[in-house]
């Protein structure tokens, strides 16, 4: 295949003032510059004035007139003035205008978002992305600013770039080329860790001023576990997701105010390799996938590994939080704050093995403002209803739960809250809707620890046929294991009833024909004191109608 470079003329371009011709003479002042501004001197050379309040050279005309069609707009100021704006660095071609070549390398560039050069890899892509004629919109440029660009992926396939909507999403200088502040700390650390690690990035920052640190990452690359603010200071917490080297940009600014460059730049370049052989004999464990406001997250790392390990230590968003010394194993109890949660919790269990090898793993828990619980029974005696018939609904949540308030909501609003320490929460209601509509029920529950927890989602059907009602009874509301206790299945439909089901844990205890009251003697449990035992009902009338209802009746071994 012959190469890009046979097509193209070899001609050097040569760093010389740009003048604007034919421009009108504008004469401003320093101080009514604007970030946009197009100036100059007494001279010839043209420049474009940042949101930075620096000054970007333009390297040519060619690199000009990707920009702007004239001169029409150029300001004038004193040289004095000029002299006071810092020069930042050249303005680099408009992405998607041209392609581009340099004498010392043999391929044909395609320019992308942030000066970024994508060689362009056979001519039938470039065909495809520039027309026939590809070979006449190619510019030379001078291996002295080469350096003003850097290169990125190569485009395999015409689908890989399309000119016209990477121009157009372009419409400004400063949207793709990076503006440095007279405050830039360039690359401020380097370190090398491996895929899959998490590790931490502080700085100082004093919120109250009003500005923060935001980073800028290759989300490829990098996620974003947790952010965690201090008085002092903020640290972001990160997890490696691929090797290679990449940089981590955090800008110093007041978040309302975008048009304004930030004070100050950090640049933070990761060196990423291979992830190492995990150890398979260590774990780390928590009693909850979710975390929320004041709840208490119990967190057990163990080794197998023989001989045990000389210390496993545990952390929670890079902060140690217990040191285990000569243990198998190291649990801690960590209590949630009420107040400035972070998006997750990563919890880390570093190993230090005898011989002095560690290895680390981790445990990322999300924040949420309630969990879901399947320790909460929503009730619903009839799931499928006629449209002038009631809602009974019921919510019993687990006794663990200790519920101090029980809210139940339809539809996402809450018409009922059952308060003072309720067992369970009763509602009837009618539920507006046609034939053929659904309704969500579900509750939230409000622990005496004020923590909070949503049951599942259940729905109501409204039709013009309904489902059986029921009902479950225990005889009694406690027992001891030893003994035994009747379930009792209640149910009525317009259509008659088929015939019912009693069951504990899935398995069937009874099944019963016909509209009668359906009883059970179960018993006696091999449970433990405190155990609770829940039965659910089934019910089909006559039409082929189903209820199932779980959690209808709960015994509790005393």
């Amino acid at each position: 295949m012959k190469r890009l470079i046979t097509l193209c003329a070899l001609v050097a371009l040569f760093a010389t003032p740009l003048a604007p011709l034919h421009a009108a003479t504008v004469f401003t002042h320093l101080s009514a510059l604007s970030a946009g501004t197009l100036i100059k001197g007494s001279g010839s050379a043209v420049y474009y004035y940042t949101k930075a309040g620096t000054r970007l050279s333009f390297p040519n005309e060619k690199t000009y007139f990707t920009w702007y069609t004239d001169f029409s707009n150029v300001a004038t100021i004193t040289d004095a003035e000029l002299a006071e704006i810092k020069l930042a660095g050249n303005v680099t071609y408009r992405p998607g205008s041209r392609m581009i070549k340099v004498q010392s390398d043999p391929r044909t560039y395609v320019v992308d978002d942030g000066g970024t050069l994508r060689w362009v890899q056979t001519e039938q892509i470039a065909t495809s992305l520039y027309g026939s004629d590809w070979a006449k919109k190619i510019d030379d440029l001078s291996d002295a600013f080469f350096g003003d660009y850097q290169t990125g992926v190569s485009v395999s396939s015409a689908s890989g770039f399309n000119p016209a909507n990477v121009q157009a999403s372009h419409p400004s200088i400063e949207s793709t080329t990076p503006v440095v502040t007279t405050d830039d700390k360039g690359i401020v650390d380097t370190r090398a860790v491996t895929v899959g690690d998490a590790f931490v990035i502080t700085l100082n920052q004093l919120t109250s001023n009003g500005y923060v640190w935001t980073p800028t990452y290759d989300l490829s690359t990098f996620s974003l576990l947790s952010t965690t603010t201090s008085q002092a200071n903020v640290s972001f917490t990160f997890k490696t997701l691929v090797t290679g080297q990449k940089d981590i940009v955090f800008a110093y600014a007041k978040p309302s105010q975008t048009d304004v460059a930030p004070t100050e730049r950090q640049t933070h370049r990761i060196n990423i390799g291979a992830a190492p052989v995990v150890n398979a004999t260590t774990a780390i464990v928590s009693d909850r996938t979710q975390a929320q406001a004041n709840a208490t997250i119990t967190v057990t790392a163990s080794s197998i590994a023989s001989p045990r390990p000389s210390s496993i230590e545990i952390s929670v968003n890079a902060l140690s939080i217990k040191t285990c010394s000569g243990a198998s194993a190291c649990t801690v109890a960590y209590g949630v704050p009420s107040v400035g949660l972070p998006t997750n919790f990563t919890f880390s269990a570093l190993f230090t093995m005898q011989d002095g090898t560690t290895s680390t793993k981790y445990l990322v828990i999300p924040t949420v403002s309630e969990e879901r619980s399947d320790a909460i029974a929503v009730i619903i005696a009839r799931p499928i209803m006629r449209v002038s018939s009631m809602a009974d609904i019921t919510i019993r949540p687990s006794a663990d739960l200790h519920a101090q308030e029980i809210a139940i909501y339809i539809d996402g609003s809450s018409p009922k809250k059952c308060s003072n320490g309720p067992s369970e929460c009763k509602f009837v209601t009618s539920i507006s809707g046609t034939v053929g509509s659904v309704h969500t029920v579900e509750a939230v529950v409000k622990t005496t620890g004020n923590l909070f927890y949503r049951s599942v989602q259940k729905t109501i059907t409204l039709a013009d046929n309904d489902a059986p009602s029921i009902t479950l009874e225990a005889a009694k509301s406690s027992i001891y294991a030893s003994e035994t206790v009747d379930i009792t299945l209640r149910a009525n439909d317009d259509d008659g009833i088929q015939s019912t089901k009693i069951l504990q844990n899935g398995s069937v205890l009874a099944t019963c024909t016909g509209a009668a009251p359906c009883t059970v003697t179960a018993g006696p449990f091999n449970l433990a004191v405190g155990s609770t035992i829940s039965f659910d009902g089934v019910a089909t009338d006559l039409l082929g109608l189903t209820t199932t209802s779980t959690g209808l009746a709960t015994v509790k071994i005393q």
